[in-house]
């Protein structure tokens, strides 16, 4: 009674995968990638086709039990699928079963930024960092989030912490390239801007 692109049921992890053909069922449950999740998480995956099924349907998943890691793995998928409105429903489901995974708040947060929604964006990546503030993701975030607020310092800050906590990350130095070059400190941040471009990211 379950249908999935990839896999029917399963327990266990897919990963960097995809689906490209349409998935018709005439059983309860299907889904682009799997048809029902039995505490399984689904990472990097994405679905083409269209799904049918009497009941349960999903481009990712038919029909899941409640787990914060799954709710944000689909919400990640979505977002790589550029269904943003998909991946914020998943990231609050997520934040609903557990309010203090920051993972969850860091996706979020990525789908209002993506949408727009600057502030509530902020909110979130502060959120996510009051959780875990070892994520240099959620530090990178934060520094596009406040460009885009105009809010320079804020920006430079949050692009020092994420390179205090990985010197190699390329995009840090970039973003405080970003951030230099708009509080009018151009050598700076040409210095930046050439880190970002050795360690491969321009």
């Amino acid at each position: 009674s379950i249908v999935g692109g990839i896999v029917g049921a399963n327990g266990n992890e897919i990963s960097l995968s995809y689906s490209a053909g349409d998935v018709v069922a005439n059983v309860e449950k299907a889904g682009g990638i799997m048809g029902e999740s039995l505490r399984s998480s689904i990472v990097a995956c994405y679905s083409l086709g269209n799904i049918s099924a009497p009941l349960y349907a999903g481009g990712i998943l038919g029909y899941k039990s409640s787990s914060s890691l799954l709710d944000t793995n689909i919400s990640y998928c979505y977002s790589k699928m550029g269904e943003m409105k998909k991946s914020m429903i998943y990231a609050n489901k997520a934040i609903l079963v557990n309010k203090d995974y920051a993972y969850a708040h860091y996706r979020k947060a990525w789908g209002l930024h993506y949408l727009g929604q600057f502030e509530e964006a902020k909110e979130s990546y502060e959120t996510a960092l009051e959780l875990d503030p070892t994520d240099q993701y959620s530090y990178i975030g934060l520094a596009a989030t406040s460009l885009d607020l105009r809010e320079s310092m804020d920006a430079l800050k949050a692009a020092n912490k994420a390179i205090m906590l990985d010197r190699n990350c390329g995009e840090a130095y970039y973003f405080k390239g970003l951030a230099l070059s708009y509080l009018g400190k151009l050598k700076e941040a040409q210095i930046s801007y050439a880190k970002a471009a050795s360690l491969g990211y321009s």
